[in-house]
């Protein structure tokens, strides 16, 4: 989904981030290339969204926009918690 949705929109894989509450979500960013960003308010804990090393791991929505600026500029806020990309 995630490359079909790169290619019909010509977006490169490293100018994407990958949103979601499933370890499915993750992985299919992943696969993608993309940096990843999982949500602990959904259907996976934290524990589990951690296990698949999503590059961003938040508690909540508006830290989006935080892993957005983080990914562009290289600013890091203490309000989202971010994880090494293995």
């Amino acid at each position: 989904m995630v490359l079909l949705a790169l290619e019909t929109l010509d977006i490169p894989a490293q100018e994407c981030l990958v949103v979601g509450d499933t370890v499915y979500d993750i992985e299919m960013g992943r696969q993608a290339n993309t940096d990843t960003c999982g949500v602990t308010y959904g259907n996976n804990s934290a524990d589990e969204l951690r296990r698949f090393e999503p590059t961003f791991l938040i508690d909540s929505f508006p830290h989006v926009i935080t892993a957005h600026l983080v990914l562009e500029n290289g600013i890091f806020s203490c309000g989202i918690l971010h994880t090494e990309v293995g």
